[in-house]
Order: structure tokens, then sequence, then C-alpha cells
């Protein structure tokens, strides 16, 4: 790839580059440093201080981030000064009436519950998440834990905690508009899609409060709460099953962000901007 880049250099007029970690997106970099634009997809994660990422950072002409929380984590540590930036994420498709499709059949005997949608690994919170859920749930014992995704760590011998594995599109949005609430206890995002499409469901989200790019997506769309610890994760989760009016208060202002934010139609519009400004 690296060498067709070079070869076709005038073919092209623009080259993105999506993730600032890897091989292809360093070389590529190299190749067509004046052309480029870069979509890191950044989290503050080890990798990023290697001096080498002063390189990486330092050749595109222009770069899309997910979230402002990412720009402002990155500006810490790269200039950005005399280049083209936006802040982009994503395009999610808000579908019609997911709670009245036929997959909802499948999800509604769990009611109430909670969701979460992912790999389900240490690494993305799930074994916090299971210790906090397994603390609210002794105050609700009619509440449920679901997790759709792929599977990496062990799961408890609880009843209550359901892995139903990799589900179809229609079954994901009918899982996320059912549910009480998504949660999202990621310690590393620099957008995550599954609160988008949650929002989009008119779902509020509850998410790990020191994950920035999440703490923002609950503050600019005032759509979903974020807890810090076992304590807080109680308090949200007992305010949500607990208040009907603020949840559907949260899911309206949620579907509201996503359209005003992240529809495909607005996307690709600053995409547009974004090539008619770099030349």
């Amino acid at each position: 790839m690296i060498q067709a880049i070079a070869r076709d250099a005038g073919r092209h007029d623009r080259w993105v580059f999506f993730t600032y970690l890897y091989y292809n997106t360093y070389w590529g970099l190299k190749a067509r440093a004046g052309k480029s634009i870069l979509v890191p997809t950044a989290h503050d994660e080890p990798p990023l201080y290697l001096e080498i990422m002063k390189e990486v950072f330092g050749r595109p002409a222009a770069f899309m981030f997910n979230t402002m929380a990412e720009r402002d984590m990155l500006a810490r540590r790269f200039s950005f000064a005399g280049k083209y930036q936006d802040i982009v994420g994503v395009g999610v498709d808000a579908p019609d009436h997911p709670v009245a499709s036929p997959a909802a059949a499948r999800f509604r005997p769990y009611a109430p519950y909670l969701l979460y949608a992912g790999r389900i690994e240490p690494g993305k919170g799930c074994a916090e998440l299971l210790q906090n859920f397994e603390r609210v749930s002794a105050a609700h014992p009619e509440l449920k834990l679901l997790l759709i995704g792929q599977l990496l760590m062990p799961l408890p011998d609880n009843p209550r905690v359901h892995y139903l594995g990799f589900v179809s599109a229609e079954e994901k949005n009918a899982a996320m508009a059912l549910a009480s609430a998504t949660i999202h206890p990621s310690h590393l995002e620099s957008l995550c899609m599954a609160a988008l499409e949650s929002l989009a469901v008119r779902t509020p989200i509850l998410v790990q409060g020191t994950t920035e790019p999440l703490r923002q997506h609950c503050l600019q769309g005032n759509a979903g709460l974020w807890y810090t610890n076992p304590a807080e994760f109680s308090v949200a989760v007992e305010w949500l099953l607990g208040d009907e009016r603020l949840r559907q208060a949260l899911g309206r202002n949620g579907l509201a962000y996503v359209q005003k934010n992240y529809t495909w139609a607005r996307i690709l519009d600053k995409y547009d901007i974004l090539f008619d400004s770099v030349s």
C-alpha cells in the first residue's frame, strides 16, 4: 500500500489517514505530507508520548477530530497552529420506531435492563461495570444487565447478567431502544459509536466520567449522566430507574444532539469543506 501511495501520487488530490498509531499512517504521511489529512482517533495512552509521534502529528496538512475533548487532549502535546482543523466524528443513522420492529420481541422479556454493547473486556471497563451492577442490583432485584458483542473475559455466575453474543443491527437498535440506559464504562474513548447509537434511539447514556469525550456527550447534548465511582454509579441508576420524565427528556435531547452533529449529511458536508480548504 505504501508503494502504491508513492507510485500513484499524481492520481489523487487528497489522502486521508485514519488512526495515528499504525505503520500505514506513519509511512503514508511521510510519502504524502503536503496533501494528507489525519483523523487521529486518539486516546490519552502511552504510545501517544513516544518521540516519533511528534513527527506523525507534524506532517498532516489538516486534522479531523472525533470530539473537542480529543482535540484539546492532543493540543496539550502537539501544535496545530496554521493547519485546518474541525470536529467531525462519524455519521449515525437514527432508525424509525425500533421498539416496534420484530427484533424488539427478543428483548422485552428482560426489561427493565441496562445494556452494554461492544467488546466485553477489562480494558473497556467491563470488570468495573460488573462490580458496579452487582452493587446496584442488590436494591433492584428486577434489574438485569445485558451484554452484546465479543466476549473476551469470564462473566460472573449471576442469573441477572445475560450475554447475548453478536446481534444484527436491527436487534442492536431494538435492544438499545428498550433499555433503561446504555452503559459506557471505558476509560479510553475518542468518540464512542455505541453511545451515539443509543442517543439516536432516544435512550440516555450512563458513562465513565473520567473519560472526557463521553462526559462531553452528556454535557453538550444534555443527554446522559456520568459516574466516577461505584456510589455515583448507583445514584445515577437510581435516578434513571426512578424518574421516567428525566429518562425521556434525556432521550429526546440525545436524539436532537445526534441529528445536529452526527448525521451522515453533516459529516460529509464537513469533509467537503475540508477538501476544498486543503490545497
